[in-house]
């Protein structure tokens, strides 16, 4: 069972097939209280967003990668790096992400993140890049021309 409680909202994009412009932007809560420790917070906080920068790659795209992800056969954090601008964070109270993407050729993507907490305070912004392989006939439909941005996702 996931220890964390999301609601994904529907992306913000005039067009699925631009992954470009696509915001990706949900609510996630701990389900149950965590320690007061702060260190636990941003680890754990650290790890998730590495997560959900992965499991929010398909979606920006879902036309080239399948609704659910299932022309992608492979996907994998290159470097993710994570600023902590409020050191208090709480993963047991409501956080707000917006994720989008700005860059994307040759099989990699840039992903990019912000957090919020429940009282609009930005807590962490992250940048992500990342690898990943569409199946071969997938593949060969999403290369295409690349978009002002680059992006072939």
């Amino acid at each position: 069972m996931d220890p964390f409680t999301s609601y994904e909202l529907p992306p913000t994009s005039a067009s699925q097939t631009t992954p470009s412009t696509n915001t990706l932007s949900s609510w996630s809560c701990c389900r149950g209280a965590m320690s007061d420790s702060r260190i636990s917070h941003l680890a754990v906080l650290a790890c998730l967003t590495d997560a959900w920068f992965l499991n929010s790659i398909p979606r920006m795209n879902p036309t080239a990668m399948g609704q659910h992800g299932e022309h992608v056969v492979f996907m994998a954090t290159l470097n993710n790096t994570v600023w902590f601008h409020d050191p208090n964070v709480r993963l047991d109270t409501w956080l707000f992400m917006e994720r989008g993407t700005s860059w994307a050729v040759s099989d990699r993507c840039l992903m990019e993140q912000k957090i919020w907490n429940q009282d609009g305070k930005l807590v962490a912004t992250c940048v992500q890049e990342g690898a990943l392989r569409l199946k071969k006939d997938q593949h060969k439909n999403s290369v295409g021309e690349q978009n002002s941005t680059g992006s072939k996702l």
